[in-house]
């Protein structure tokens, strides 16, 4: 018997991170194929397509608490929506003129944002760590950047932009922690997400192929089951823990993009991407263990960090 509780015990333990790291193999194929659709399909029929499927799931959480709506909680899901809105429009763009493993560790520069937006808005204490990893992280932006080969490529200064957005949604999102659940955040997020997309569609009409039907259906549900898979292992680690696995994603989606879209790497982004990952694991782990509760506003911290993850989806 004491055996049998033993294993149980372990599956439980390693069920978490199991979850999770199939969470981020799911997602480094969704990445992978809307780097395909960018070059077939525009970034509006796109981002219309993917966060219809989520408003349809989304929804009965979405009626269940309008009436518990404020103004300000109001304002605040609507500005949720739109960063994320934006944050998806320029990776599509990212993707269609960079590369897809430079867009994705330049966007994983995104907690590096939320950390500086947390201080100024928050007034949440940055310590020496969060200050050297910071730097480190902004170093290796510059190194994966290279501009000094020719200037800030646009497919760079897109996948920034999305880390700044994405980094601004975790701050936002910490807030509404504190009094909704990720559907409903999720929910309203889609709903202002379709608002985006519709005046990007402001053009002929465009006859999609079968074929690209296809393609964008599965990774619209794709990327629903790698949210399933993600929150689903959250509830089993820490959200630092499951932070630092999520970030084998952009490990993940540089590999796809050598083997599969023939992207060449240099020396100066596999330093600058390792520096912005491994920084960006450093920052994660002390969020959790060295931050109290914020002076600005007492919420839920670790939470953050595992809805942030999911903005650009």
């Amino acid at each position: 018997m004491p055996q049998l509780i033993k294993r149980q015990i372990g599956f439980k333990n390693a069920r978490g991170p199991a979850a999770l790291f199939g969470a981020t193999v799911v997602f480094a194929i969704f990445d992978s194929m809307l780097k395909y659709l960018t070059h077939h399909l525009p970034a509006g029929e796109i981002i219309l397509v993917r966060f219809s499927l989520g408003l349809i799931i989304s929804a009965p959480f979405m009626i269940r608490h309008v009436r518990s709506l404020d103004a300000r909680s109001l304002v605040l899901l609507i500005t949720r929506g739109l960063l994320g809105g934006m944050g998806l429009f320029s990776l599509l763009h990212a993707f269609r003129l960079g590369t897809l493993s430079g867009s994705m560790v330049l966007l994983s520069t995104n907690p590096i944002w939320a950390l500086i937006l947390s201080a100024l808005l928050l007034r949440e204490p940055l310590t020496r760590q969060r200050v050297a990893g910071v730097v480190t992280a902004f170093l290796g932006a510059v190194l994966v950047i290279a501009p000094w080969q020719g200037g800030m490529a646009p497919g760079d200064l897109l996948g920034l932009v999305t880390g700044v957005s994405v980094g601004a949604s975790m701050v936002v999102i910490r807030h509404l922690r504190a009094r909704f659940d990720s559907f409903v955040i999720y929910g309203f997020h889609s709903l202002v997400g379709i608002a985006v997309a519709i005046p990007l569609m402001a053009h002929e009409p465009l006859v999609l192929e079968p074929s690209m039907v296809i393609v964008l259906l599965a990774a619209s549900l794709l990327g629903f089951l790698g949210q399933l898979g993600m929150n689903y292992g959250l509830r089993f680690v820490r959200a630092a823990e499951g932070a630092v696995i999520l970030m084998t994603e952009s490990i993940l989606t540089v590999i796809i993009g050598v083997l599969v879209f023939h992207e060449d790497l240099g020396l100066n982004f596999l330093v600058g991407a390792a520096m912005i990952l491994g920084s960006g694991a450093v920052l994660a782990m002390i969020g959790v263990y060295e931050s109290g509760p914020s002076r600005g506003a007492p919420v839920d911290a670790i939470r953050g960090l595992d809805q942030g993850r999911q903005l650009p989806r």
